[in-house]
């Protein structure tokens, strides 16, 4: 049976079952990538096709303890609206403009959050399952309950940010 997938927004195919097998073991495509065949109404997500028995074959060892993930990165998060607010207060003589650097903590934060997120996807996690990763506290609390560790950079960063927020 001929399949098709769909990879940059673009249709490939037609390939065969074996195929998607090897496409899963690269890692190029994976349970989420939509799939089709003439015999489906339209496009679904791979692990609803019949295709899905190919997902336990593809799997390989399981993902890093979170006891062994390294957390300097979160930490730098949870602190990132003070160390933002700080540069921007240390900076803003050299801006002309009003409110020139007010990008600088979120553009610092969101920095934080991608580079965690690739440490954890090299690491073996599924972080789609986090949300929206410029949601930032949803991130840190999914974050902690993935890799079952303390919660207590969460609390780190809603404090700093409210500090953030009343006095910088």
């Amino acid at each position: 049976m001929e399949w098709y997938y769909i990879q940059n927004s673009e249709r490939v195919g037609p390939v065969t079952e074996g195929n998607i097998s090897q496409l899963l073991a690269a890692g190029t495509i994976d349970k989420s990538c939509r799939v089709w065949n003439q015999n489906l109404p339209d496009w679904q997500p791979l692990s609803a096709s019949s295709l899905a028995p190919l997902l336990a074959e593809s799997s390989g060892p399981p993902p890093v303890p979170g006891t062994a993930v390294k957390n300097s990165l979160v930490w730098l998060l949870a602190a990132s609206p003070i160390f933002g607010g700080i540069c921007t207060i240390l900076l803003s003589p050299l801006v002309n403009t009003a409110g020139g650097l007010f990008w600088l903590t979120p553009a610092l934060s969101l920095l934080c959050v991608y580079a965690d997120d690739r440490r954890l996807k090299l690491a073996g996690y599924d972080t789609d399952a986090m949300g929206a990763a410029w949601l930032i506290p949803v991130f840190l609390w999914k974050r902690a309950q993935i890799l079952k560790q303390n919660n207590a950079y969460f609390w780190v960063w809603c404090v700093t940010f409210a500090f953030a927020i009343l006095f910088l």
